[in-house]
């Protein structure tokens, strides 16, 4: 299941991989792009584009803001 995925990669994971994770795990949603995820995690949560990009260009970020970011994502 897709919960149990995100906690067994809890347990490995760095968060630059947590995030190719998410990426993969949008397209596995069958989103056109994670792009597009992001925009629609933008409208619902206006700050979480701000979080993403900062995990991103950081290169770190609390996982529990990002389980948060995917959820709010598929929800």
């Amino acid at each position: 299941s897709l919960l149990l995925r995100l906690d067994l990669e809890f347990l490995e994971s760095t968060p630059k991989t947590l995030i190719n994770s998410l990426h993969a795990t949008a397209r596995n949603f069958d989103t056109p792009s994670y792009w597009t995820l992001t925009k629609y995690m933008c409208r619902e949560e206006k700050f979480m584009l701000y979080i993403i990009l900062l995990a991103e260009l950081y290169g770190h970020m609390s996982k529990i803001l990002l389980t948060y970011a995917f959820y709010r994502a598929i929800i």
